[in-house]
């Protein structure tokens, strides 16, 4: 978008990629990289808009926290813990 005099914030393109549906990864020392539908995740374990936002948070704020919980954590727990209302 440079060559149109618009500037596009990296944060926007994120936000663009998550609502299509994109994947966060992450990648290891090794080469290999696992990705995460975060889509599908919400669809799994959020039960509100809460935790939801609570899971767009991590995607954006703490990339590498959220695919460790995902992959190695209880999501249904940490969101039932940090989503009390």
């Amino acid at each position: 978008m440079e060559h149109t005099g618009l500037k596009v914030s990296n944060l926007y393109i994120s936000q663009i990629k998550r609502k299509c549906g994109l994947e966060v990864g992450k990648n290891y020392f090794d080469g290999s990289m696992i990705a995460i539908d975060t889509i599908a995740v919400e669809n799994e374990v959020a039960d509100d808009m809460y935790q939801r936002s609570e899971l767009d948070y991590l995607v954006y704020n703490a990339p590498w926290e959220y695919a460790d919980l995902i992959l190695n954590g209880d999501p249904k727990t940490y969101l039932r813990t940090v989503t009390v209302i």
